[in-house]
């Protein structure tokens, strides 16, 4: 009677870590392919001073009003990387200019790499952790607090603001909700150990 009930007990927890390890395994591979299908925009304040973390966003608006329809209308990741790369001295001028306007000379450089973000909320969307494709913009000496945005799907064009279509392409991992929180911190801790 003990062996039956220790048995039963076996199978059904069997059954249960099968199903938690198959439900998270489905999890990944969503969270995998959004990270394969984004280009994010990282832009890197000189220093955390007030003063440098006010010149990157108006480096970041700078930035996303002369490219709002060249990303806009972009198709899929690759497409905006070869835009990125087309136009990075558009990109590079753009911010050089702001930062003249603002009465500062701080060296501006841009580059497309891939790099590690940890999971981030973006309104009501959860980009999950992981190695991404970005377009990252360095203000001087690249030491502040940095600020970031999803180029494809186009998440922070033109002011910042997600259409329902952009947003469908996260689907069906990135909308917060509770259920997601836990399995995003068991993908981060992974993408950390990977990291």
């Amino acid at each position: 009677m003990k062996r039956k009930n220790i048995f039963r007990i076996s199978v059904a927890l069997g059954l249960i870590i099968s199903v938690v390890v198959f439900n998270f395994t489905a999890f990944a591979r969503d969270c995998r392919e959004i990270r394969k299908n984004t280009l994010r925009l990282h832009v890197i304040a000189n220093s955390d001073s007030e003063e440098d973390q006010a010149l990157k966003l108006l480096v970041r608006d700078r930035i996303l009003k002369e490219t709002g329809d060249l990303f806009l209308n972009s198709q899929d990741k690759d497409e905006s990387i070869s835009l990125a790369k087309e136009n990075m001295e558009l990109i590079i001028s753009a911010a050089k200019d702001e930062i003249l306007k603002a009465g500062k000379d701080q060296e501006v450089t841009a580059e497309i790499c891939e790099m590690f973000f940890e999971t981030r909320v973006y309104g009501d969307v959860t980009m999950p952790a992981g190695r991404y494709n970005a377009l990252r913009v360095k203000i001087g000496e690249s030491k502040g607090k940095n600020w970031w945005c999803v180029l494809f799907p186009p998440l922070c064009l033109p002011s910042c603001t997600a259409d329902d279509e952009a947003l469908a392409l996260l689907e069906p991992v990135s909308r917060e909700n509770a259920n997601f929180k836990v399995k995003f911190y068991f993908v981060e801790v992974l993408e950390r150990i990977k990291e």
